[in-house]
């Protein structure tokens, strides 16, 4: 198998509220907020690229603009990422990958993109088979280009 360089571009926010004596995080405002980074940054790359700023770039001069790009994330990530894969040509999305995502069968059978999930018995916080009920409603997409691992600690 040829290597593949990657290079990671993570949008940083802290989406924490503080309401009582612990943090809480709203997960409705979260999520929305994780998709739209995905695809935001994306967006972002595209901008530089078309604007030919990305040859000055330190990272951005390494990404070959004629190749599609990869979503990734774990847990409300994950479900971004089911998301982020709903408008996979829009956003020129070649693959998808959801770690222990949070249930979002909604998104599932829209899916425009090969999606990897991963999952596993020591995830004690997404519902158990629930990962399972995901790639089950992954009918958008033909075998061939959806796979998923469950992981037993």
């Amino acid at each position: 198998m040829p290597s593949m360089p990657a290079i990671w571009i993570c949008p940083r926010r802290r989406l924490v509220w503080r309401r009582g004596p612990r943090p809480r995080i709203v997960q409705p405002l979260v999520w929305l907020l994780s998709i739209e980074d995905q695809l935001q940054v994306l967006d972002w790359v595209h901008q530089q690229q078309a604007a030919s700023t990305a040859s000055t770039h330190p990272v951005l001069h390494r990404i070959d603009p004629t190749r599609c790009f990869a979503v990734a994330g774990h847990s409300m990530g994950g479900r971004s990422s089911l998301e982020s894969a709903a408008v996979a040509v829009a956003h020129r999305i070649g693959a998808a990958i959801g770690i222990h995502p949070d249930p979002e069968i909604s998104a599932a059978n829209r899916v425009g993109a090969p999606f990897l999930l991963l999952t596993g018995t020591a995830d004690h916080v997404e519902p158990t088979g629930s990962a399972r009920a995901d790639f089950d409603a992954l009918t958008a997409l033909p075998a061939s280009q959806r796979a998923f691992a469950s992981f037993v600690n």
